[in-house]
């Protein structure tokens, strides 16, 4: 049997980590936010994300695209993205905790959502 390609080690990886969310979210529901949030996450569709994966995986090889995981330094592949992940995590906590969690158009305002939509009667 022929190994398995370090690209396609990676994905299988990825949807290890996919379903390990997946039963997370199952253990706690309220995670999300709206029923479309959670039906990303529902089982036919990792299903559909994974066989997806896998064709893209199978032609990047067959095309020449370089596999997923160079040999090199991992700084510039997951320090950055990291560090800027845990940024814009941080940014929409202090977001929702500044507006305690309603969308922009929940707040209230003497304005209405778009004012040059609906001006103002004199």
């Amino acid at each position: 049997m022929k190994p398995l390609s370090q690209s396609l080690r990676i994905f299988l990886w990825l949807v290890a980590y996919l379903v390990l969310v997946k039963l997370a979210l199952t253990l706690f529901p309220q995670v999300l936010r709206s029923t479309a949030q959670a039906k990303v996450f529902e089982w036919p569709f990792l299903a559909l994300w994974a066989a997806l994966g896998f064709a893209g995986v199978s032609l990047a090889e067959r095309t020449g695209f370089p596999p997923a995981w160079e040999k090199g330094s991992a700084r510039p592949r997951v320090l950055i993205p990291a560090l800027c992940g845990i940024g814009f995590g941080i940014l929409a906590i202090a977001t929702d905790a500044a507006t305690a969690g309603r969308r922009p158009s929940q707040r209230s305002s003497a304005n209405p959502p778009s004012i040059f939509r609906f001006p103002r009667p004199s």
